[in-house]
């Protein structure tokens, strides 16, 4: 798989800090502690934020309350610059992963940044194409790939991302939960449970101290590209996963 092709389409976001000086200079950062929400979905969209340390989960809430997490954003990461511009209340609400430090750029001055700065004019609609990579990217999955596939999709690209290689495998570098894969892969957290589950008894993966270590990222990208013919499985984890 091309390597930027993964960067471009990963839910995972994150830019060089220093891409937005300009707009940071002579401003504190903002601390917003862990599960603390940045702004709720249908705010008004005063400030678009940039990640200074920490990560943030960019979530949609359909009516019923059902949360499906869009990206993360990381260090470098623009939040709502969408909205700003467009001067529409935001479609989603960010919520704070760990402790995070966020610059806050009114919308005002990320207008101006976008009319009279060019170099930021790019940087910052680079920022909204490369969501809507994420977002287009989403939409063909869900479309055309099972849970299974996308789950494995998921940890390869996370491998590829955050991977280090050491001698049982590649750990992927950061933290998640079977709900946070859940959530991106559009299914529910039992379903990533017992296919974790499954990844571990055919020993595609296994845990070290908290963290994911694939033992075979080639054969989760075999699994990702449908390598695997779910209707065999009438009982076990992957049975029901045809569809």
């Amino acid at each position: 798989m091309d390597e930027s092709w993964v960067t471009e389409t990963s839910p995972w976001i994150s830019y060089d800090l220093s891409n937005w000086e300009t707009l940071t200079k002579n401003k504190k950062p903002v601390l917003y502690k862990k599960k603390s929400f940045l702004f709720h979905q249908n705010d008004p969209a005063a400030f678009t934020y940039i990640v200074k340390s920490g990560r943030v989960r960019i979530s949609s809430f359909n009516i019923e309350g059902i949360e499906k997490q869009l990206y993360i954003a990381e260090n470098g990461c623009c939040i709502g610059e969408i909205s700003c511009i467009m001067e529409n209340p935001h479609t989603y609400s960010a919520i704070a992963i760990v402790d995070t430090l966020v610059y806050r750029i009114s919308s005002s001055e990320i207008i101006e940044a976008t009319q009279l700065d060019w170099e930021m004019n790019k940087r910052i609609y680079n920022s909204v194409f490369r969501k809507i990579s994420v977002y287009q990217n989403q939409i063909l999955e869900l479309s055309f790939t099972n849970a299974l596939e996308r789950t494995a999709r998921v940890l390869v690209n996370l491998c590829k991302q955050y991977g280090i290689v050491q001698n049982d495998g590649v750990r992927i570098n950061i933290h998640f939960t079977h709900s946070d894969i859940a959530s991106m892969v559009n299914t529910s957290r039992v379903t990533v449970s017992n296919l974790f589950t499954y990844f571990a008894e055919n020993s595609y993966i296994h845990k070290q101290d908290r963290y994911c270590v694939v033992n075979s990222v080639q054969k989760l990208e075999e699994i990702a590209n449908g390598g695997i013919d779910l209707n065999r499985y009438s009982k076990g984890p992957l049975n029901g996963l045809s569809s």
